[in-house]
């Protein structure tokens, strides 16, 4: 929590010295409306966490209209999210390819 209330500052102060330089008055709100963004960046270990994050935003949003991004295990949880796989399906097949 203490580190996202300090980005949100840090952006804020940003903004803040942005507009007070230049001069022309920036609106604070963008006038064009932009699709919602997801980014997952290399997992390692949280591969399974990302698993859940997208199986929940999947079960309880509309997310036709997601711009999406990822690198190394967040791709794959990005893909399956893009092309509607169930990951529980991908968790059970891995298992069992480990198997044989």
């Amino acid at each position: 929590r203490i580190l996202a209330w300090l980005l949100a500052v840090r952006a804020l102060r940003a903004l803040y010295r942005r507009r007070r330089c230049s001069r022309t008055a920036l609106p604070l709100v963008p006038s064009v409306k932009r699709r919602p963004f997801m980014a997952f960046t290399g997992s390692g270990l949280l591969l399974g966490y990302y698993h859940g994050v997208v199986t929940y935003i999947r079960d309880n949003f509309h997310v036709d209209n997601l711009q999406l991004s990822g690198i190394s295990g967040g791709c794959s949880t990005i893909l399956a999210l893009a092309m509607g796989i169930d990951l529980y399906q991908i968790l059970i097949m891995g298992l069992h390819m480990m198997r044989q």
